[in-house]
């Protein structure tokens, strides 16, 4: 059924309320919306009133007025034609609010109404926008991230096919999140880059690119990018309103607080996301909330608002079917009952392990392993046969996920992180295990067989204490890289160690950091090569003797970086940087002939005679002290031609 459509007068105010609210100026797009509800009113006509009334609603929406999107939208489809884009727009606007105790099953119902009346009539941007709200609004709160992914894909390709570059945004930072989620961070990155390509500043596709980035900043335990990144989005989204955007900042520097030991704040964080989602009526985000709030208050030993919030989180959270939260806030409930040593603690556990085993939640085991395993480990031990084998199939799918990233610096310092954790001091001490781990990084392939390390590690040992000795420290590095492993039926996916050879297992987003500095070495990006050369290999085990050559290896590496990239400035150009890298040079190898020329010429061309006469004068003064000899004559003929010059 053809369908007329509305004047260009209440077209233009909704399209410029529209443009409004994308920037950020909702009072701009209100006042534009009101006045095309009043024309449309004035003017009688009944699908322009249906027109205006939705561009009303939509504004509602975006700042969690869920009430008037309701109102608003169902006069819209009373007004709407049958079979137009008005009816279409009601139902997704009836859909986006909610209301009831089902309101989840009516929101999938309306959506998929959406979905293939859209279609019917050929109205694209709809079809593409009921994709989004069905990924982002059901299946996604259902748990169902793979529905969720499907369908968003979906609707970029529409949105791709169709040429509606300003919907982008909506399905990729849905996937983005999602991905970020499911623990998949370089995909989750790689999204960032697409969705910032497409956001305006100040919008709320801006808003998502800085909180979707802060997650994952703070899930490598880049607290110091992550924090200016919520504030970011925060910012964007007080400005555009949006109390999601609010939510999800204030949920996110709560569990940042917490990976810093910082209990307090992490709670007080929390509770500020419960009061906003109370304050916008956003029942799904309350029940993740109230889980934040339930792990805050028992980090910080407050173990009877922890029961309490976490009692109200899975009364809020099951009637929505939200699997993923009912799962997490499952595992920390009976973690805290087992605490407690309540006898509900049982039945809990198994009602967080079937969440997690029906709905494909494996990467929820990996996340929360610190409350996974001790259950594990109790129902391999129990005598119900049922719960035998629950505990051996998530052993099975703990094993199967893929673990955090570990990454370490050896330039400088020997330090280690898996994922947000560092691995502390104390346990890399404990029986060597440090020095079995920066061994096993710096041997190609991260393996070596026990021979090799005994004689690395304690060559003055006999063959029985030497096996001692590797049994300590082998198990001591296990400790340290997984130390919430109940015994030895639980795998360390970073170690295989058997009597003949001890092998690292690294994910692919790894990062070591002078394996980054050689890579950098070999494609020749010198400005990088001196970028990440922080100082010597392993200052801590300088006089291991295994460590030597390495570390020479790489100081010479930066050494020749430093020169290179010294002579390309001065010939660029640039003497002063050319003087600040030979300067730098000289720190780490005062012998350094080269780089006294290169710093003498720069210093030359800036015209200051005095520092490239010093620089020759205290490269005299070192090589006659500690190896007696003289500069080459070149230099001594640069040197006396300076000091001529400087005489006259």
């Amino acid at each position: 059924m053809a369908v007329r459509e509305i004047s260009g007068q209440i077209s233009q105010l909704i399209e410029h309320s529209r443009a409004l609210e994308a920037v950020g100026d909702i009072g701009g797009a209100f006042q534009q919306a009101n006045e095309a509800v009043q024309r449309a009113l004035a003017g009688g006509d009944a699908t322009e009133n249906a027109a205006a009334l939705l561009g009303l609603a939509y504004l509602h929406f975006r700042i969690g007025h869920d009430a008037d999107v309701i109102r608003l939208a169902r006069q819209a489809l009373e007004l709407a034609p049958p079979e137009s884009r008005w009816k279409v727009d009601a139902l997704m606007m009836l859909g986006a609010a909610g209301e009831g105790e089902d309101y989840m099953l009516q929101r999938k119902q309306r959506y998929l109404q959406v979905i293939d009346l859209a279609r019917q009539i050929g109205y694209h941007r709809a079809l593409v926008r009921g994709l989004h709200n069905l990924a982002a609004g059901v299946y996604m709160p259902w748990g169902q991230f793979e529905l969720a992914l499907a369908a968003d894909r979906e609707a970029a390709k529409l949105v791709q096919t169709y040429q509606m570059p300003d919907l982008t945004w909506g399905p990729l930072h849905t996937i983005g999140w999602i991905l970020w989620l499911m623990r998949r961070p370089a995909e989750a990155w790689a999204v960032t880059v697409e969705l910032a390509g497409c956001a305006l500043p100040g919008s709320m596709a801006d808003a998502y690119v800085a909180l979707i980035r802060a997650n994952l900043l703070a899930d490598e335990g880049n607290f110091n990018e992550a924090r200016p990144a919520y504030e970011s989005a925060r910012g964007i989204g007080e400005k555009n309103g949006s109390p999601e955007i609010g939510i999800f900042v204030r949920l996110g520097l709560s569990r940042m607080e917490r990976a810093q030991g910082n209990g307090p704040a992490a709670r007080a964080w929390a509770e500020d996301a419960l009061e906003l989602t109370r304050r916008v009526d956003y029942p799904h985000q309350e029940g993740n909330a109230l889980v934040e709030c339930g792990r805050a208050a028992g980090y910080v030993g407050d173990l009877p608002a922890a029961e309490a919030y976490l009692r109200q989180a899975l009364a809020k959270l099951a009637p929505l079917r939200a699997t993923f939260e009912l799962a997490r806030g499952s595992l920390l409930l009976a973690a805290l009952f087992s605490t407690l040593r309540r006898p509900e603690a049982k039945a809990i556990w198994e009602q967080a392990a079937r969440l997690v085993l029906d709905n494909g939640c494996d990467f929820l085991l990996d996340e929360e392993r610190a409350l996974v395993l001790p259950g594990i480990a109790a129902g391999l031990d129990s005598p119900d046969l049922e719960a035998v084998e629950t505990s051996r199939e998530l052993l099975d799918r703990l094993q199967n996920a893929t673990p955090a990233p570990l990454r370490a610096r050896l330039l400088g310092q020997f330090s280690v992180q898996i994922g947000p954790r560092p691995i502390a001091k104390e346990a890399l001490r404990q029986r060597r295990a440090g020095e079995l781990l920066a061994l096993l990084l710096a041997c190609p392939g991260q393996t070596q067989t026990f021979q090799q390390i005994t004689e690395a590690l304690c060559p003055e040992k006999d063959p029985d204490a030497a096996l001692d000795f590797y049994h300590h420290a082998t198990s001591a590095l296990r400790r340290a890289l997984e130390p919430d492993l109940p015994d030895r039926r639980f795998i360390c996916r970073y170690l295989e160690v058997d009597e003949e050879r001890v092998s690292l297992c690294l994910q692919d987003q790894s990062s070591i950091d002078f394996i980054a500095f050689e890579r950098a070495f070999k494609e020749k990006d010198w400005p990088q090569v001196v970028k990440l050369y922080q100082g010597e290999f392993l200052p801590a085990l300088r006089y291991a003797e295994w460590s030597i050559p390495i570390r020479q290896h790489l100081a010479d590496l930066a050494e020749t970086a430093l020169l290179t990239l010294a002579e390309n400035q001065l010939q660029q150009g640039s003497p002063r940087v050319c003087l600040e890298l030979s300067r730098q040079a000289l720190l780490h190898n005062p012998w350094q002939e080269r780089a006294v020329e290169l710093g003498m010429r720069a210093a030359i061309a800036l015209a200051d005679r005095s520092t490239a006469l010093l620089l020759y004068q205290r490269l005299e003064k070192v090589l006659a002290k500690e190896l007696g000899l003289a500069p080459q004559k070149e230099l001594q003929a640069l040197y006396h031609s300076v000091k001529k010059d400087r005489s006259r």
